[in-house]
């Protein structure tokens, strides 16, 4: 009976482990998903800016 106790409460905590990985892979995820959203914005900015510039330049 000891040993079923002892192997319920190593698989609880064996559970809150992965859970708790689990949680903080979700939030990294999150994090990533943000800056690359950020970070394609940018990038499409840059885009624009330099294609403003290469019309006003053709334009003159």
């Amino acid at each position: 009976a000891d040993e079923i106790q002892q192997l319920k409460k190593t698989t609880g905590s064996l559970r809150d482990e992965l859970e708790s990985a689990q949680y903080q892979l979700e939030e990294e995820v999150q994090k990533t998903r943000l800056q690359n959203r950020n970070e394609i914005r940018h990038l499409k900015q840059t885009v624009e800016r330099l294609r403003d510039e290469l019309e006003d330049k053709h334009a003159q």
